[in-house]
């Protein structure tokens, strides 16, 4: 048994060895990639910063050239001399300026013709493609075995173009102060000869393939490129272009005398560094692996086992010291206090799903997170796919100013409306932002209050009926005794009138008594008529300005009115009818003309303006008085049931509180709905807006 131990653990030892060869192969071979990588970083370094401060210097000089270019264009006396047609004077004129000795100018005119200069056949090829090209231009070009600097700037004054500005000048690497090395650096013509690095043979013999690798990063749009000719040589290019076409080539040749030096010494440095390694792997592997990595992995084995059920209670045995023998005590205490918090949360959850309210977490993008099941209940959802990781807004559709609110300090909303897949609900919703050390979650409660809301809807409603049920009865039990104690000694006053009026038919006197007792008649006739309109619950067309005339008729038997109020109307022709019972729509108006007559009363100014006017197609009445107006705070509640201004002790006994709030449901009945805008002391505008075209309630 002990000779198998021995060779099984021989094995292990000859595997992990096997394995540690291995991976020191692959680390030299990873070493060696990134030293052949760093010395080419290195290469691409030193050759792109040439490059650039050879851009830099040709940009410096196209800025130069274009600060000269406007010198001379914004002077006076060179625009004078520019149309007067003395070239002399002219070239005299540019040559004050301060020109550099190697520059040569030309100025060519808005029919492309020299005006200014000495004919140059590579001009006379490139004046077409100058003429096309931007305002100003700046390029790199060769002719014969010479570089030039070709700057162009175009001629206008006023909108009106005379010609072209045109500046060439020798371009000398000499002239680069930024290029140090001396016999490194070459400006040479696209494509390049073969006379092109003569002094080395290795290089000479291959300009063609050059040519062809600047051929191919042409063709990919790029301007720059690094050739290895071999190890010890290298060669940066970049392209100068001329008109959007290569012209020239800037070439920077760097001997790689440190590349094979560099490879020894990190390849040397790396051997000693893994054989080192092997040495400590080897040592340390063993003991490690039996005095560190066999208690951890039963340690983690156990935690694994733990995270999947939480509430398993298994501590392991205390069989290692020091910081294993402290792993493992920490390890137990944390499986009790986990099995403890398993315990507690499944009877805190157990308590949360039989509550009647939804209570839910949110993340800080109002995301569910977590939630009981009564919130599944209210909002009508069966899966947890369909709620959780869900925005709550897209349940509770709240507006901006809410998640405004929600943001800052929280929300609460006593009759909140929403719509479920079942049905629409009312809910009292209440939501607490909770603020950790690096964000912040969110905390609620949702509780269904529609049967609390439809409960006092119906009860408001059956109120609002009996209100108007007792209200009509005592209009016909009123009308009954104005019949009764009116029309009975009236029909007789006339009837002995107009027989004595026959004996007498020139008493003036009787005259007045006939015509004031068919007034009464009128009067008695409106009343009834007005008490079969408003006794009748059918719905038919009413016309609002008949009504609205019919009821200040009726205002006008209250004496405060007919004599210390002035009345306004502003009526409206052709007004839309409306399909609405007329008991309801007159209801609603006689509500507000009381109002705005009790209002009136200890007002030193009293006016009642009423006005009809369609908007929207919305018909709207308009009843505004001077009274002593509202308050701010109370324009909210106003419509409220048993809410009242009448609260002095004057006031005992003139009103419940329920005019407004019946007309408010009224007038909701029928798509509409009453506004108030008032100012305290300067008076009170009511507006009834209802609907056109509304064949029944709502």
């Amino acid at each position: 048994m002990k000779k198998k131990n021995l060779y099984l653990e021989k094995r292990i030892f000859l595997l992990f060895f096997l394995l540690s060869f291995i991976i020191v192969l692959i680390l030299i071979l990873i070493e060696w990639q990134l030293a052949v990588y760093g010395i080419k970083q290195a290469e691409n370094k030193e050759i792109l910063e040439i490059n650039s401060k050879f851009s830099s210097h040709l940009r410096q000089l196209y800025k130069d050239r274009e600060i000269l270019f406007n010198s001379i264009l914004e002077d006076p006396e060179f625009r004078t001399l520019l149309t007067s047609n003395e070239p002399g004077l002219l070239r005299d004129k540019i040559r004050q300026f301060n020109l550099p000795e190697n520059i040569f100018f030309y100025i060519y005119d808005q029919d492309r013709q020299m005006s200014l200069g000495e004919n140059w056949e590579f001009l006379d090829n490139q004046i077409n493609s100058i003429y096309d090209s931007p305002a100003s231009q700046y390029a790199v070009s060769s002719y014969g075995n010479k570089m030039y600097l070709l700057c162009t700037k175009k001629i206008s004054y006023n909108s009106t173009f005379y010609g072209i500005f045109i500046t060439m000048e020798n371009l000398q690497l000499s002239g680069f102060p930024m290029l140090t090395v001396e016999g490194s650096h070459y400006l040479a013509s696209y494509p390049l000869e073969e006379s092109f690095l003569a002094f080395d043979d290795l290089l000479h013999n291959r300009v063609p393939q050059i040519n062809k690798i600047l051929a191919e990063i042409i063709a990919e749009n790029k301007s720059d490129t690094i050739v290895r000719i071999s190890s010890s040589q290298a060669i940066g290019f970049r392209i100068c272009p001329y008109f959007s076409e290569p012209a020239a080539v800037f070439a920077v040749y760097l001997p790689r005398y440190i590349y094979n030096f560099a490879q020894q010494s990190v390849l040397l440095f790396v051997l000693i560094l893994i054989a080192v390694t092997i040495i400590l792997i080897i040592i340390l592997g063993n003991w490690f692996s039996r005095t560190i990595l066999f208690p951890i992995r039963t340690i983690s084995s156990r935690m694994n086992e733990i995270s999947l059920n939480p509430a398993r209670l298994e501590p392991l045995k205390k069989n290692y010291r020091g910081v294993l023998g402290e792993m493992l005590n920490t390890f137990n205490i944390m499986n009790r206090s986990l099995h403890k918090y398993s315990e507690n949360l499944k009877e805190y959850k157990l308590i949360s799903d039989n509550l009647d309210s939804g209570f839910f977490w949110l993340d800080d993008n109002l995301r569910i997170t977590l939630c009981n099941n009564s919130l599944f209940n209210i909002l009508d959802i069966f899966s947890s796919e369909q709620l959780i990781g869900k925005n709550i807004n897209d349940f509770l559709k709240l507006n901006d100013n809410h998640l405004a609110n929600l943001k800052l300090e929280g929300l609460t909303l006593h009759e909140w409306e929403i719509k479920t897949q079942k049905q629409r609900k009312y809910l009292l919703i209440k939501i607490m932002p909770v603020f950790k050390q690096d964000h912040r979650i969110y905390v609620g409660n949702i509780t269904d209050i529609t049967s609390r809301v439809e409960e006092r809807t119906s009860r408001q409603a059956l109120e609002l009926e009996l209100i108007k049920s007792n209200r009509m009865a005592e209009i016909g039990r009123r009308i009954e005794g104005i019949i009764h104690n009116i029309n009975s000694p009236l029909n007789t006053v006339l009837g002995y009138a107009q027989l004595m009026k026959k004996n007498l038919p020139e008493n003036e006197d009787l005259e007045k008594i006939i015509q004031g007792g068919k007034s009464i008649s009128h009067i008695v006739k409106g009343v009834l008529n007005k008490s079969k309109l408003d006794s009748s619950s059918m719905i038919r067309s009413i016309n609002i300005n008949d009504l609205i005339l019919q009821e200040l008729d009726l205002c006008n038997h209250n004496l405060f009115f007919k004599h210390y109020v002035d009345l306004k109307i502003d009526l409206e022709k052709d007004l839309p009818e409306i399909n609405a019972v007329y008991g309801d729509i007159s209801l609603c108006l006689a509500n507000i003309l009381n109002n705005a007559i009790d209002a009136l009363e200890k007002s030193p100014e009293k006016v009642i303006r009423v006005k009809t006017f369609t908007e929207n197609n919305q018909l709207n009445i308009q009843v505004k008085d001077s009274g002593e107006g509202i308050k701010t705070k109370n324009t909210n509640v106003i419509f409220e049931p048993y809410f009242t201004t009448k609260t002095k002790p004057e006031d005992k006994g003139s009103g419940f509180g329920l005019g407004l709030a019946i007309s408010k449901n009224i007038v909701s009945r029928y798509g509409g709905k009453i506004t108030v805008e008032s100012v305290p002391d300067i008076g009170s505008t009511f507006t009834i807006s209802l609907p056109v075209n509304e064949e029944n309630p709502k």
